[in-house]
């Protein structure tokens, strides 16, 4: 709880008795994102995710 003890012990073992300097905040890096709209040549990779497909009569029951 003493400064002054702390300090001497923080030399003794190699450790600075100083805080370290603490820089301001930065925004973070802005990246150019690239949202491709185009269909893909392969239109059906994923066919049961198809909603235009014909669909089939099924009852609930």
């Amino acid at each position: 709880m003493e400064p002054v003890v702390i300090e001497k012990i923080l030399l003794h073992i190699g450790e600075p008795s100083e805080p370290p300097v603490v820089l301001p905040a930065r925004a973070p890096p802005q990246v150019e994102m690239d949202f491709d709209q185009v269909a893909q040549a392969n239109e059906n990779e994923w066919p049961d995710m198809d909603q235009s497909a014909e669909t089939i009569d099924e009852t609930w029951n």
